[in-house]
């Protein structure tokens, strides 16, 4: 278990393609070039699908639209925004989706990560929401929250807490006949506890949400697909059904655009089975979407990524579009 914390992205600048490389946390990268005369990078290869975009600046701020940027200013999906420094490649400020702005320093006061030896998380601090713990045991994981008034750094980086967790997790996974099980136990103060399991069996996962009659089992399968495509195929059943009340079926294939949806069912498997098909244009992009009635709608984009056509059949004939 780790945290993604921002101070662990890293960013590099080759000027020669105006290219921009991203390393996640995870180790994985995210790709984004600007043309030329532009600051705005938008992702390219695998990363095209991806909703992150760069700006690149100069000392003073302003775009750069040659030669070697300052700064590269990246925006998450969440809102958040991280600038690099593009001569150490490191974080310097960090702007929350409130519009916060906080320096590297800042935020490393704000926000405090520490690892056990073995590397895995061991607690999140910060004065605004207080500590996250994590207790390994034998096979098993505990987590506890809580609040800021109940907890108290120590000089030596570790952390004094009063009171009980305001929430906990619970984490203990067995095999049984072959099947990995993790049982998950989440409670939060005044409220009864909520039971999850979690089933490996093969290219299969069962989840099982509730007590009693009253649980909830989901069915995940995977399957490889001739032409490096896969199927997704997800159940939802009350746990006495015999038949599932929603299920799917995804058809993804790789490209290097990445993962791009090739159809999706619902209903799959029954007679009210509807299937939506998909192409997309050199960009990775959805530029056609077939509808299960037969239907379809039609879409161009502009350089950077952006609709500017959503076009589908008239009943009069010829085609309705809105720009």
């Amino acid at each position: 278990m780790r945290y993604n914390h921002p101070m662990a992205w890293s960013a590099s600048f080759s000027e020669d393609e105006r290219r921009v490389t991203v390393k996640r946390p995870s180790g994985s990268h995210i790709y984004f070039k600007a043309e030329a005369g532009s600051n705005d990078a938008s992702p390219v290869g695998s990363s095209r699908k991806l909703d992150y975009r760069v700006r690149l600046l100069n000392q003073d701020l302003t775009p750069n639209t040659q030669g070697t940027p300052a700064y590269m200013d990246m925006v998450l999906p969440s809102g958040m925004s991280l600038r690099f420094s593009a001569a150490t490649g490191e974080v310097v400020f960090v702007t929350s989706s409130s519009g916060n702005i906080l320096s590297a320093e800042e935020y490393a006061k704000k926000v405090q990560v520490t690892y056990n030896p073995d590397g895995y998380l061991n607690s999140v601090y910060s004065q605004a929401q207080g500590l996250m713990r994590s207790i390994p045991g034998n096979n098993s994981l505990t987590l506890e929250w809580y609040v800021p008034g109940n907890v108290s750094p120590t000089n030596d980086g570790e952390f004094t807490v009063t009171g009980e967790p305001y929430k906990m997790a619970f984490y203990e996974t067995s095999l049984e006949g072959g099947v990995t099980v993790t049982r998950i136990t989440n409670r939060r103060a005044g409220q009864e506890p909520r039971f999850i399991e979690r089933r490996e069996e093969g290219n299969k996962v069962i989840i099982i949400k509730g007590e009693g009659n009253e649980r909830i089992v989901r069915t995940i399968e995977r399957n490889s697909l001739p032409d490096s495509k896969w199927e997704r195929i997800e159940t939802v059943r009350g746990i006495n059904d015999s038949q599932p009340s929603h299920s799917t079926r995804t058809v993804k294939k790789y490209t290097d655009g990445g993962w791009l949806t090739i159809s999706s069912t619902e209903g799959y498997n029954t007679p009210l089975a509807q299937t939506t098909l998909y192409t997309y244009n050199d960009q990775y992009r959805v530029s056609l979407e077939i509808k299960p009635d037969g239907g379809y709608t039609r879409y161009e984009y502009d350089g950077q990524g952006r609709v500017i056509l959503q076009a589908s059949p008239w009943a009069g004939g010829g085609e309705k579009g809105m720009r």
